[in-house]
């Protein structure tokens, strides 16, 4: 027997092994909470220079932002946007679902929140009824453009008041599906302190289709070490209990952008109606950076200020 469970053995014996575990989670939960407060705070510098924006639509975005963790911008995206994108969309659809599911890829290191995982970079994943990519870019200029876009970026540069990334990205068609309340589609909050998530719909979203929720409010939760790392699902019970905001459902035409803070409490919701196909693109201050491939042929689309923006991800791989 070694000396740790030796050790361990005289603790329980006396009774003193489970508090010297509490003390032990104790200190790793003040140190966590510590971090995710340092993290959030933002840059004085930063923050001033972007409060300078006088562009109404960016104001009031970030007024909602900051207020209820969650902004809409209705019918955002052009007619002629919008057919190019969904012809994309279609596109990206049709290769996935007729390979097989991969490359098989490590996601990012996360450390103790976040250990990697191996992963199929896109599928189509039959229980879940869902076609998805990990790596949207290599499949269309627009996405890009639209992970890029000037309006968008002010927003959240304003709201996160540092400097930031793009840190990830997906595209997926969600079909109609009966199963529900599993992985995402329960309460969740994606782990990862001021982080924003935006959510392009390319197709109309009723309350009977594939839509999501979140709670008005609860962007500035900070959630404990156990219910990060372990366990950030919750129940709808633990959800009222936590900070009693309302549920906003994110409906829409094809077009409408939503952008949200993702540390608040959000799901999304299976039924049988009408399918969903989206692109989501996320943001952080640097934690958990994935990687993107992007054809060359797609920068020529992209502004010297956006070339920049997207640089600041080290793990962007431009092809041919």
């Amino acid at each position: 027997m070694s000396v740790i469970q030796t050790t361990k053995k005289v603790l329980q014996s006396i009774g003193l092994l489970e508090p010297l575990k509490a003390v032990k989670y104790g200190v790793k939960n003040c140190a966590h909470l510590s971090r995710e407060f340092f993290y959030r705070l933002p840059n004085p510098l930063r923050k001033l220079q972007q409060s300078l924006s006088q562009d109404k639509k960016v104001k009031r975005a970030r007024e909602k932002l900051r207020r209820e963790g969650i902004a809409v911008l209705e019918s955002y995206l052009s007619q002629e946007q919008l057919r190019e994108i969904q012809a994309d969309f279609e596109r990206f659809v049709r290769i996935v679902e007729a390979s097989e599911p991969g490359p098989m890829k490590m996601s990012p290191d996360g450390g103790a929140l976040h250990p990697s995982v191996t992963y199929a970079e896109e599928s189509y994943i039959a229980d879940e009824m869902i076609t998805i990519s990990n790596n949207p870019f290599k499949h269309s200029a627009g996405f890009l453009q639209l992970a890029l876009d000037p309006l968008i970026l002010e927003i959240i540069a304003g709201y996160i008041g540092k400097r930031f990334m793009l840190q990830q990205a997906t595209a997926a068609r969600l079909y109609p599906n009966q199963r529900t309340d599993f992985g995402s589609f329960q309460w969740h909050h994606d782990s990862w302190g001021r982080k924003i998530n935006v959510m392009f719909l390319f197709t109309d979203v009723t309350e009977k289709d594939q839509h999501m929720s979140y709670i008005k409010g609860s962007n500035n939760t900070y959630h404990s070490l156990l219910r990060t790392s372990i366990n950030d699902r919750f129940t709808q019970e633990e959800v009222d209990a936590a900070c009693g905001g309302t549920e906003f459902k994110c409906l829409g035409k094809a077009g409408t952008v939503f952008i949200f803070d993702a540390n608040g409490f959000h799901r999304g919701n299976r039924n049988l109606g009408a399918k969903r196909d989206s692109l989501i693109t996320q943001y952080t201050a640097g934690r958990y950076i994935w990687g993107f491939d992007i054809p060359e042929k797609h920068l020529a689309r992209l502004s010297d200020a956006q070339l920049s923006f997207l640089n600041h991800n080290p793990n962007i791989n431009v092809t041919n």
